[in-house]
C-alpha cells in the first residue's frame, strides 16, 4: 500500500476489549458482538448480547451509524466467521506437518 499497490486481503481480525466485548473485522465491515460499546463509551453493553452491531468504517470510521439491519448478511457471514475461529482455536489454517 505504501507504494501505490493494492491492498491484499488478509484474514478477518477479531479484537476484545477489557470488558470482555469481542468484534471482528473484515474488510470495511465491523460487527460488535455484544450489545454495546464493550469499552468506555456508552452504552457499555454485555458481550455476545443481541442486538449485535455492524458498522461500514468506510465512510464511517468512527463507528456512529449501525447498519446491521441493512445487511443481514454481513451480519451472519462475520458471526459465523466469529464462531468458527473460536471453535477451532485460531484464526489461520493449521499448517501440514
Amino acid at each position: 500500500m505504501l507504494r501505490g499497490e493494492p491492498a491484499t486481503r488478509g484474514v478477518p481480525v477479531v479484537h476484545h476489549s477489557s470488558d470482555g466485548m469481542f468484534a471482528i473485522r473484515d474488510g470495511p465491515w465491523k460487527l460488535v458482538l455484544g450489545n454495546g460499546s464493550g469499552g468506555r463509551q456508552t452504552p457499555r453493553g454485555k458481550p455476545f448480547a443481541r442486538p449485535y452491531q455492524l458498522f461500514d468504517l468506510s465512510p464511517d470510521p468512527g463507528e456512529a451509524r449501525d447498519v446491521a439491519a441493512e445487511h443481514p448478511d454481513v451480519v451472519e457471514r462475520l458471526e459465523a466467521t466469529f464462531e468458527r475461529f473460536r471453535r477451532e482455536g485460531r484464526s489461520a489454517p493449521r499448517r501440514a506437518r
